[in-house]
């Protein structure tokens, strides 16, 4: 299977759900998704992924999704939760939309290829530790 579209009734989507599946290259995720598990994407060789604004819980969900190179947010998404992007190893930029006003603790955190992100002046609220570890982050 290359390919999975996750319907829009799904609420959840478990641990690693998707863990060492290398063919793997599109996943697409629908409204009504609230929680996306521990590493979902780990292992797998997803290039893009949209994250609906109904995700209130991603726990290091692109953890060790190694080829994940671009992220689009929906349209009036107000949070990146708490781990979202928590040891992320391949996304070297990204855009926070200027709809977000609260980025979770360690959302951002340990993204070692992290280069370049935009955080608009909309974002008012900051965790813990969100940009924690991001080694590679130029002062441009």
């Amino acid at each position: 299977m290359q390919s999975i579209d996750i319907p829009a009734t799904v609420k959840t989507m478990g641990d690693r759900v998707f863990y060492n599946s290398s063919i793997l290259t599109e996943v697409t995720l629908h409204e009504g998704l609230e929680k996306m598990g521990y590493r979902f994407l780990s292992g797998t060789a997803v290039q893009s992924i949209y994250i609906p604004k109904s995700v209130t819980t991603a726990n290091e969900a692109f953890a060790e999704a190694g080829y994940l190179d671009t992220v689009v947010f929906a349209d009036g998404i107000t949070a990146i939760p708490n781990d979202m992007f928590e040891d992320s190893t391949s996304l070297r930029e990204l855009t926070i939309p200027a709809t977000v006003t609260t980025l979770g603790n360690d959302s951002l955190c340990q993204m070692g290829a992290l280069e370049s992100i935009v955080i608009p002046d909309s974002v008012t609220e900051w965790g813990s530790y969100v940009l924690y570890e991001c080694k590679k982050l130029r002062n441009d």
